[in-house]
């Protein structure tokens, strides 16, 4: 335990100082100094643009105009420190974003235990739900039932309106399935489909969606 901990020191140290450095990114007219090696490690989009042959193969800076100066920062903090600087409910979502954006595995599966222990609420299966790697493809239909569970708390149309439209639609049939006790063939289909369905086929079940929603609170 007493080496793990001088060997994070070392890392935050090397990453504070720019000790070793041999890379400049930069961002929005900051500089952040950074190890070609290390990157390469922890992302395959890095490791590519290292190796490909293309211009930041040679150079010794990237720039990155899309990036947050503040968002990639507080990436690099978390990586380089062992995860010492924690996650949180304020930083995951661009976490996740960057983690996706650049295949940082390591980021995902950090991200997935914050998760899976965080107190279940509306916010936190809104993060789940808008993720895109498999390793979340489990805590997703968590996040359902927890939602089916509490469906007649949730009022906010807006909040809903910002889930996946498939993810909406799932669980509304969820709904009907486990609070009916004889229910259409048709729903049993439709929820037996899901995980193939095809965007363009989303605004079909709008009116569904809206239906059901708006029985739920007459019956409330």
């Amino acid at each position: 335990m007493e080496q793990n901990v001088h060997s994070n020191k070392k890392e935050e140290s090397i990453f504070e100082t720019k000790k070793f450095g041999d890379l400049t990114i930069k961002i929005e007219g900051h500089e952040l100094r950074a190890h070609r090696d290390i990157l390469s490690l922890w992302s395959s989009v890095f490791k590519k643009m290292f190796e490909s042959g293309m211009k930041e193969s040679n150079s010794d800076h990237i720039q990155l105009d899309e990036e947050n100066y503040e968002e990639f920062h507080t990436l690099l903090k978390v990586l380089y420190n062992n995860f010492e600087n924690p996650i949180t409910m304020e930083n995951i979502s661009f976490i996740l974003r960057l983690a996706d954006k650049f295949d940082i595995k390591v980021l995902n599966a950090a991200c997935l235990s914050f998760l899976e222990k965080a107190p279940k609420s509306l916010e936190i299966c809104l993060i789940i739900n808008s993720q895109k790697a498999i390793i979340f493809n489990e805590i997703k239909d968590k996040s359902l039932d927890w939602m089916v569970d509490h469906i007649k708390d949730i009022y906010d149309l807006d909040i809903l309106s910002k889930f996946p439209k498939i993810t909406v639609v799932k669980l509304f049939i969820k709904y009907k399935l486990k609070m009916q006790n004889s229910v259409d063939i048709c729903y049993q289909k439709i929820y037996s489909h899901m995980s193939n369905i095809k965007p363009h086929y989303y605004d079909s079940y709008k009116n569904f969606v809206k239906e059901t929603f708006s029985e739920l609170i007459i019956n409330k």
